[in-house]
């Protein structure tokens, strides 16, 4: 639901599964890319060296001895360095048609052959939506540069300088990079050509640069105009009561995703993990201890753990193990205003919870254990585990490759909890630090007061 597009952009030359250099067909790519320059419009010759020259060539030369798979990487550079060139659009057009990705490649064609910047400026939103903020940063750009040479001939700044200016700021957003948002949209945030969605990109990065004259530039039109909704007033309030716990000098582009999370989305986060790292149980009975805890302070009484999925079932049991009386059950099993709180294991758990409508009535409290930074335009749920790409629960024999080694989600808790004990009790005086700063935010956290579903804000402000 909330995938990237899986095209051959994103695949690594190395990884197993590329065809052989030698079946592909490089030379008539090539071919269809210079036959589409000879019938394009001549373009000027200035006597000037042009930088993209010897690029150019290279990238053809690659081309013809590789072939078109290994060619991703380098138009990917191309066209960072020459988004507005129509040399480098087209060999891009060429490139994704040759790989099978017409509609992609036809974006570039019509970028090609325009002088708008809209087509980049569409092109660079695709490119966001794959998880590419520097590419779209780059046609961001393009879009802005075509936009003022119109304008200098007297056209105006439309037809793309808006577009191309805010989706530059979401890449920068993407990329932790929350000063550089300021200084893109400094030069026009005072004036009538921007609207809601510039000044709500100003105040979340000024919110997590600590930046309070910066949002102050914002914060009257926000609060009078239409973008003044829950969730930004809710993020105000956030910033306002906790702002001064962020170091806006010395980690402002990178902030404690501790903090971001809870600032745009009053979501609690429980731990921190390296990227691809493989947890141990002793530290996922940690996150039950503290969940269970929330649990019974926070929600109404009875509440029990519910799950989608089998991994989340393993969650979700082993939450309930710690809960006493209240054990866990299917999400479907729920009666009508039973309250609950879902257990999701990572960000296909979410999917189905959404896709299935499997909430039923009412807002529901979510707890996600992994949560991707990448998975862009996902809800997030009130409490999550570890905010990272990759990381792998310890829920071996769940899924065995044959089904005769796999294990029923029952077998799996008792053989987590048994390692558990093994490895000894977790000190409680581990979690106080935890209790002591989700306490003094329980009155702005989603958890204490859970939005409707369709209410969710999506992921967006991921690093």
């Amino acid at each position: 639901m909330w995938k990237r597009l899986k095209r051959w952009w994103s695949k690594d030359p190395s990884e197993d599964g590329w065809p052989d250099p030698s079946e592909s067909e490089g030379p008539s790519l090539m071919a269809a890319s210079r036959a589409s320059e000879a019938t394009a419009e001549v373009e000027p010759v200035e006597q000037v060296e042009d930088p993209l020259v010897l690029a150019l060539e290279q990238f053809d030369s690659e081309l013809a001895e590789l072939g078109p798979e290994a060619a991703v990487a380098g138009i990917r550079e191309l066209v960072r360095a020459g988004p507005t060139d129509p040399r480098v659009l087209r060999r891009a057009a060429a490139l994704l048609r040759e790989l099978g990705d017409e509609a992609l490649a036809s974006g570039f064609e019509q970028a090609a052959t325009s002088s708008s910047g809209l087509p980049l400026a569409e092109l660079a939103h695709t490119f966001l939506s794959m998880d590419d903020p520097e590419l779209a940063l780059a046609l961001g750009d393009g879009a802005v540069e075509r936009a003022r040479a119109k304008s200098r001939r007297g056209a105006g700044e439309g037809d793309g300088g808006r577009e191309g200016r805010l989706v530059g700021a979401l890449a920068l957003s993407r990329m932790g990079l929350h000063r550089e948002v300021l200084e893109r949209l400094d030069p026009v945030i005072d004036s009538d050509r921007v609207g809601p969605e510039e000044r709500v990109r100003w105040a979340l990065a000024s919110i997590l640069l600590g930046d309070v004259v910066a949002f102050g530039r914002v914060a009257a039109a926000l609060e009078a105009g239409d973008a003044a909704d829950r969730w930004i007033a809710e993020v105000v309030a956030r910033a306002r009561a906790f702002g001064d716990d962020h170091d806006s000098e010395d980690d402002a582009d990178e902030p404690d995703p501790q903090h971001l999370l809870f600032t745009l989305y009053g979501t609690l986060l429980l731990d921190d993990a390296g990227e691809g790292e493989t947890l141990t149980p002793e530290r996922v009975a940690r996150w039950m201890m503290a969940l269970s805890v929330l649990v019974r302070r926070w929600l109404p009484a009875g509440t029990r753990p519910v799950w989608v999925s089998p991994r989340g079932e393993v969650l979700a049991r082993w939450l309930g193990s710690y809960l006493g009386s209240e054990g866990a059950m299917p999400l479907s099993a729920r009666i009508p205003r039973q309250p609950v709180l879902v257990v999701l294991a990572d960000d296909a758990d979410l999917g189905l919870l959404f896709e299935n409508r499997a909430f039923g009535e009412g807002p529901l409290p979510i707890f996600q254990a992994v949560k991707d930074p990448t998975e862009v335009g996902s809800p997030i749920a009130d409490v999550v585990g570890v905010f990272r790409g990759g990381v792998a629960l310890p829920l071996d024999g769940l899924e065995a490759e044959k089904v005769a080694d796999r294990l029923p989600p029952r077998l799996v808790v008792a053989r987590l909890q048994d390692e558990v004990k093994r490895a000894g009790k977790v000190p409680s005086d581990e979690l106080e630090g935890f209790f002591g700063w989700a306490e003094a935010r329980r009155a702005l956290a989603s958890l204490a007061n859970p939005p409707d579903p369709d209410q969710r804000i999506p992921l967006d402000l991921a690093r």
